[in-house]
């Protein structure tokens, strides 16, 4: 017997919905890697060059964008 056709677009919006909440998990997951990742370089260089080499080193970054 087939399925009544309210039911089968209820599913389908159900797994639309999933689909889009792994999505949104995802690319979540990801921008807070690349963040953390950034930290983790940021804090890797402070810490091998010293404050004083890393600001003007940030600063220099910047001031090249400008």
């Amino acid at each position: 017997m087939p399925r009544h056709p309210a039911m089968t677009h209820a599913t389908a919006a159900a797994d639309d919905d999933r689909t889009a909440a792994r999505l949104r998990t995802v690319v979540l997951a990801c921008v807070l890697g690349v963040i953390g990742l950034a930290l983790a370089v940021a804090v890797g260089l402070w810490m091998h060059y010293g404050t004083t080499v890393f600001f003007q080193v940030l600063a220099a970054g910047i001031a090249a964008c400008f």
